[in-house]
């Protein structure tokens, strides 16, 4: 969604609703879903004349458990009050094709990144207890695996350190 606000002198820009995140944006992310983002955002121009957006956004996007690796919804939530200024990088990255427009969904994504953890998981304490995709967690005395070769050598300084 591009704005103009060549007209903001005049009268406020402002918008409330929803606004669908193309997936090309999260493809190759953590992010498994995105559904649309509540926004309700203004431009307004203050007393030194500048352009001033005031921005809050909330969702929630679909990620991995970082334990179970089972899908979960992530909630987000943020506010957001820029200064639009012509010489700024923030401007320069934002404004596309006309001098006048802003394209309000590359700063939505930009701070809907932000937002993602580094883990997450909605499991308790024994969430590791068992079978889970991708993974076997082992329990206590049972049968080692055969070890990898190349790290054979290092278990014999194991060895040596408990004597």
């Amino acid at each position: 969604m591009k704005l103009d606000f060549h007209h903001i002198l005049i009268q406020p820009v402002s918008y409330e609703g929803k606004l669908e995140i193309p997936e090309s944006y999260y493809k190759n992310t953590e992010i498994l879903e995105l559904p649309e983002v509540e926004v309700s955002f203004s431009i307004r121009t203050d007393l030194n004349q500048d352009e001033i957006l005031s921005l809050k956004a909330s969702g929630s996007f679909y990620l991995r458990d970082s334990k179970t690796l089972e899908r979960v919804e992530y909630p987000y939530h943020f506010e957001i009050e820029e200064k639009i200024e012509e010489n700024e990088d923030f401007f320069d990255k934002k404004v596309k094709n006309s001098k006048n427009s802003l394209d309000i969904i590359e700063f939505l994504w930009e701070n809907i990144v932000l937002e993602i953890p580094i883990s997450y998981s909605i499991a308790g304490e024994d969430a590791l207890n068992g079978d889970h995709e991708g993974y076997r967690v082992a329990k206590e005395g049972e049968k080692k695996s055969e070890v990898d070769p190349r790290l054979a050598p290092l278990l014999g300084l194991l060895d040596k350190e408990k004597e």
